[in-house]
């Protein structure tokens, strides 16, 4: 199976970038658009890309915006057996570093955002109001760290389904290769991370307590406020001034305040999540300013960039075992990277 990205321009004016990737799931607020996958050596006519990230820079965000507030009676429900498993695993034991809740939330907002651009090609009502964007803000005073997405969104059902169970297979997989013994034998507990894809609960590795307050797309939804401090239930309620898409409060743990830093935050961003597809804002300064590497003369590319640039496309952690960079100027001009995994 094939994972690729490639870039066509049409015209000065116009330039997609288009990823294939072989699907990962994640555990998040939405269901991620996921790339097609194509086998080797089938014959095609027709290939459709299904998932397009920008990398072009927008303007940043209107951050005069009202603070949210609880208005509907709050509703309080336990998690899933399964879930509270999850939660146990992922919170004490599953990750060697805790900044890869950084990676984790930076990637699933990119998802939610990338949802919400790929549903508005069939449905034009679909709108959040703001750039598509990512904001990560830090507060050392109040020792909060907080991510805001305008993408997809969610309905309440969509948010007790999404963070309240594990109805997802790719979840019910994670936990029983871990059953299995897969987090041994070579397979370190970071792959099964990206394989399986539960890096929301991440975030409770670090917080005491996490607020997320979301907002469907559609038309006419109401905002709603998910709250929980990972101890086995939730509790979840109307609330208003939630603008559309996705803000996720993290309060720290005591232990964990260094991640309230601008300057530690700033660094886990670069490490990890400089190849998002979309601009990533800490504290309303823009942090991932990468050029595409399709952009680049071949000669230019180093291995470690190449390396860094497929994990990221294909949601992997394997290195890619070829590569190859094409450009074209007739009849299209096409810039492409095209990666063969182990």
């Amino acid at each position: 199976m094939l994972r690729s990205l490639a870039r066509t321009t049409l015209t000065a004016r116009s330039r997609l970038a288009t990823s294939l990737a072989a699907p990962h799931a994640r555990t998040y607020y939405s269901t991620a658009l996921r790339s097609t996958a194509v086998p080797v050596g089938r014959k095609t006519t027709n290939v459709v890309f299904s998932s397009i990230r920008s990398f072009a820079t927008e303007t940043s965000a209107d951050q005069d915006e009202k603070e949210e507030k609880v208005i509907g009676e709050s509703k309080k429900k336990d998690f899933q057996a399964e879930t509270r498993k999850l939660l146990d695993i992922v919170t004490h034991s599953l990750y060697s570093e805790k900044e890869v809740f950084v990676r984790e939330l930076v990637s699933n907002a990119s998802d939610a955002l990338e949802k919400l651009r790929h549903s508005q090609l069939t449905d034009t009502t679909l709108d959040s109001g703001k750039p598509l964007e990512i904001h990560i803000t830090v507060d050392e005073a109040k020792n909060t760290f907080t991510i805001q997405d305008y993408g997809i969104g969610m309905t309440e059902e969509e948010a007790i389904s999404n963070l309240g169970t594990i109805a997802r297979s790719g979840s019910k997989a994670f936990l029983e290769s871990l059953g299995e013994g897969g987090a041994t034998a070579g397979t370190t507990k970071d792959k099964i991370i990206g394989q399986f894809g539960v890096g929301f609960y991440s975030a409770f590795m670090v917080g005491a307590d996490i607020k997320v307050y979301t907002r469907s797309a559609t038309p006419g939804s109401k905002g709603y406020c998910w709250t929980s401090d990972g101890s086995g239930s939730y509790e979840i309620a109307e609330a208003e001034n939630v603008a559309v898409g996705t803000k996720i409060v993290v309060t720290l743990r005591d232990d964990c305040k260094e991640y309230a830093k601008e300057s530690v935050i700033e660094g886990i961003i670069k490490k990890y999540s400089n190849f998002v597809g979309f601009p990533v804002h800490l504290n309303s300064k823009k942090v991932n300013a990468v050029q595409p590497l399709w952009t680049k003369d071949k000669n230019e590319i180093s291995e470690q960039e190449h390396i860094e640039f497929y994990q990221f496309v294909a949601s992997a952690w394997d290195n890619p075992q070829f590569k190859l960079v094409y450009k074209t100027d007739s009849p299209l001009a096409i810039s492409s990277l095209l990666y063969v995994p182990q």
